[in-house]
């Protein structure tokens, strides 16, 4: 987010979601293999952890700009909206995309 912001001189909501979309594929992996230790295919997950990460990165960036807008520095703003995106990502990744029950 910083480099992109000070370095590439794109706007916070931009480069906040370019961040996002960089870690997708990471944190699938990571999730899936780690955290929930799903065996579902992974059709039937990714598609649904792609739709339910696109609605997160919709948050994200609508936290970001909501906040910016009311005068909260950039980098303040995405810790507010990493906080909730986060409770958002993981809650639905367990019980909707991985169908965890414990």
């Amino acid at each position: 987010l910083v480099a992109l912001v000070e370095g590439a001189r794109l706007q916070p909501v931009t480069s906040t979601t370019i961040g996002f979309l960089a870690g997708l594929a990471l944190s699938y992996t990571l999730n899936r293999r780690y955290t929930f230790e799903s065996d579902v295919a992974h059709g039937a997950t990714l598609v649904k952890y792609i739709a339910l990460y696109g609605v997160g990165m919709l948050l994200n960036g609508a936290i970001v700009a909501a906040l910016i807008g009311a005068g909260v520095i950039y980098i303040l703003a995405q810790i507010v909206a990493t906080g909730i995106v986060l409770v958002w990502n993981f809650a639905g990744a367990r019980w909707l995309v991985f169908g965890v029950r414990r």
